[in-house]
């Protein structure tokens, strides 16, 4: 007998390269690592490929259009709050001067609106615990010596916030409907802006262009304040 170990059967490609997508005798095609290794190139290992048509990963819902939309609800009802709390306040009453009426008296003029206060000039309007008296208008000149129709103006405070005022707020009508801003171009004593303090008065004149050949008439001297969201104005009447 021979002591030679017995042989196994001969491989019949052994020396032989694989062909294409044969395996070798480990049981993975060639160029693949051994168990427990990666695929070349990304690829996937038998049996770990993905089953089942390919799905895409859910879409993430968009926040920022609520967030606007909650921002603009916010500064809606703030301005609606603001504009309820000044619409809601208490009437004006009118304080007749020297020769003056009372409100209820019928007073009017041309353009009057809804919630606009008539008075004569001399009266004494007060609104929101707010006195405000304007004077006959009467003729000057500015520092360049142009014609002017001013009017002479007292503020009292009687609330218990200090009151806002500027010479902005302030227009003249006049007899053919114009609407005039007040004028800049200055004299001594004319009432500018800034606050009035609780029992305080300020007083000054505010004045507008007066061109030659201005039509007599009525002419109305018109506080307007650009800041309040009320529409509500004061309207002293003036006959010249």
């Amino acid at each position: 007998m021979s002591d030679k170990p017995p042989q196994s059967p001969q491989d019949p490609n052994d020396g032989e390269a694989p062909q294409h997508g044969a395996t070798p005798s480990g049981g993975y095609p060639q160029g693949y690592p051994q168990q427990g290794g990666y695929p070349p190139y990304g690829g996937y290992p038998p049996g770990a490929y993905p089953q089942g048509p390919y799905q895409q990963p859910p879409k993430k819902r968009r926040l920022w259009p609520w967030i606007l939309v909650g921002l603009f609800v916010l500064a809606f009802g703030g301005c609606f709050a603001v504009m309820a709390s000044i619409t809601d306040s208490d009437d004006a009453t009118v304080t007749p001067g020297n020769g003056g009426q009372p409100a209820d008296s019928g007073l009017t003029f041309a353009g009057k609106q809804g919630g606009d206060t008539a008075a004569k000039a001399g009266d004494a309007v007060t609104l929101d615990d707010v006195t405000i008296t304007t004077n006959p208008l009467f003729d000057t000149t500015d520092f360049a010596g142009e014609p002017q129709l001013c009017t002479a103006v007292t503020i009292k405070n009687a609330g218990d916030k200090p009151a806002n005022f500027h010479d902005w707020d302030w227009k003249l009508q006049d007899p053919t409907g114009a609407i005039r801003s007040t004028s800049y171009t200055g004299r001594d004593g004319q009432l500018s802006h800034g606050e009035v303090a609780t029992g305080g008065t300020v007083t000054g004149d505010v004045c507008f262009d007066n061109p030659p050949g201005s039509p007599p008439g009525q002419y109305i001297v018109l506080n307007d304040p650009s800041l309040d969201f009320s529409s509500d104005r004061i309207g002293w009447i003036n006959q010249r």
